[in-house]
């Protein structure tokens, strides 16, 4: 299972236990977590500080790693969202479909943000109902991939608190993209999307893949 998201004009990344923190402002951009060069920002300047995944060495757990890289991206993520985007997405949701201004917003938005970090994917959901969220925004490495409007998962403990307003990383066992074949294992985290009104409307997510093949399916 698989979900998503989005942009950083000048990215501060926290140094979270366990997850690499790059380049020092000014330096040379280490590689995204995926491996993908560094581009420029959202405002066309020097690319911003980006965290890494770091292969884990002996006796390490490079799930524990990846996680706490997947959540220090969407907090910077989530910081760099503003609440004019926040309302354009609402106004995506409510046009109901993937077309016009907003959504073209939003969709060249986190592709900018899935080629900054070399993710796998970045996203944007809302919530359907109780126990359950719809896909509405994704960037992925292959368009024809990505999930339909609306598409539904349910409603992880990570994607609730998100909804309350918290950015969380999902805690379960990496999982594998069935999209990607022969891929490595992922982990998620998950951020809100505030409007004008700051409300949240909205969760981004990223999934970042772990970086250590030996983690077992």
């Amino acid at each position: 299972m698989r979900i998503v998201v989005i942009i950083v004009f000048t990215l501060s990344l926290a140094v979270v236990a366990g997850a690499a923190v790059v380049a020092a402002r000014g330096g040379a951009a280490l590689e995204g977590a995926g491996g993908g060069p560094a581009l420029e920002g959202a405002g066309g300047g020097p690319a911003p500080t980006r965290a890494a995944v770091v292969v884990a060495g002996p006796g390490e757990d490079a799930a524990t790693k990846a996680r706490a890289t997947a959540l220090a991206i969407v907090k910077d993520i989530a910081r760099e969202i503003t609440a004019e985007m926040g309302d354009a997405h609402e106004r995506l949701v409510e046009r109901g479909k993937r077309k016009g201004e907003d959504y073209r917003l939003w969709r060249d938005y986190l592709d900018r943000v899935r080629a900054r970090y070399g993710v796998t994917s970045v996203y944007t959901m809302v919530k359907l109902d109780r126990e359950t969220a719809g896909v509405v925004v994704e960037a992925v490495g292959d368009p024809d991939a990505a999930d339909a409007w609306l598409a539904a998962y349910e409603l992880e403990p990570a994607m609730k608190r998100a909804f309350r307003g918290r950015a969380a990383a999902r805690k379960d066992a990496p999982w594998f993209d069935p999209r990607i074949r022969g891929g490595a294992p992922h982990v998620r985290a998950l951020a809100p999307v505030r409007d004008s009104d700051d409300e949240v409307v909205a969760i981004v997510g990223v999934d970042v893949e772990v970086g250590d093949r030996r983690v077992t399916r």
